[in-house]
């Protein structure tokens, strides 16, 4: 059986090396144009997840504080706080439980006096106590506080939250 294609047909078609560069250069200058978008993108999902991240760590920390503070113990014949340190930095109740910052690590202990550490990385941690006028700064008289207003700030986050302790009974 004779090939009845003519010879110029039947040849294979190549690229050239002048064809070659140019696609080489065609695609990357594709590639140097989507690079900064691609780039953009990752950088914005790493922040976001560590901005994520920077949340969830303050709102658990702010929800635990404010536990710890609702929580705080009372004197159950005369309704008072029975607080042993009222400071700005640290709050600890008479049974060794509460908050302090030591550092850029705020801790919490428990009854025990177990110090854990709850946050790290903390910016600022404010606790101011306030009397039954809703105004009175009661540090110097933590016994006759009625509010916790606190302020957590944590990789340029801030969180600020009140806490009030549970309903105090006051026995006849």
């Amino acid at each position: 059986m004779r090939n009845t294609t003519p010879l110029h047909l039947a040849r294979t078609r190549a690229f050239t090396l002048l064809e070659a560069l140019i696609a080489i250069m065609v695609v990357g200058v594709i590639a140097a144009l989507a690079f900064p978008l691609l780039h953009t993108s990752a950088s914005g999902l790493a922040s976001a997840t560590a901005a994520a991240r920077t949340i969830d760590r303050c709102t658990y920390a702010i929800d635990r504080i404010t536990r710890e503070l609702r929580e705080g113990e009372v004197n159950p014949t005369t309704g008072a706080m029975l607080l042993q340190t009222a400071d700005v930095d640290a709050v600890r109740f008479q049974s060794g439980r509460g908050l302090e910052l030591d550092g850029d690590t705020l801790f919490v202990h428990d009854d025990a006096g177990v110090r854990a550490p709850l946050v790290d990385g903390v910016e600022s941690f404010v606790v101011r106590y306030i009397g039954q006028d809703g105004r009175t700064d009661t540090r110097l008289t933590p016994a006759s506080t009625q509010r916790f207003e606190v302020e957590l700030r944590v990789g340029g986050l801030t969180l600020a939250t009140a806490a009030v302790p549970r309903a105090r009974m006051v026995a006849p």
